[in-house]
């Protein structure tokens, strides 16, 4: 695998589910565009970043957390419905939101996958 390909896996870790995304920031002024990954032991999000006019292209992890922090999965909005994740990083508790294609099956699986870590 190359050393910045993205997602970089650990061993015997698999991917569930790997969708375009927007990291919803700042109360939705801001989106940055990405690649949300849940793997059956992390939730990850890349965020994409390119130089040059699209000459070099990146992928920045903005969010890797195990699922053992995950302490909340909810969805917001009715229209266009949103996955919020919260999760304790070093006794901190953090919530992001995501703008992501089917979002009521990330929603379904996430909880399945942090209910049985």
């Amino acid at each position: 695998m190359p050393e910045d390909e993205f997602p970089k896996l650990n061993p015997e870790e698999t991917i569930i589910r790997e969708d375009k995304a927007k990291h919803v920031l700042h109360g939705g002024q801001t989106k940055q565009g990405g690649t949300l990954v849940l793997t059956d032991q992390r939730l990850l999000f890349g965020r994409h970043t390119s130089f040059l006019f699209f000459l070099f292209k990146d992928t920045r992890v903005d969010l890797d957390v195990e699922l053992s922090q995950i302490k909340k999965v909810d969805t917001e909005g009715m229209l266009r419905k949103s996955l919020v994740v919260g999760y304790s990083v070093n006794g901190n508790y953090e919530s992001d939101v995501f703008s992501v294609s089917n979002v009521d099956e990330w929603e379904s699986k996430l909880k399945e996958l942090v209910v049985e870590n």
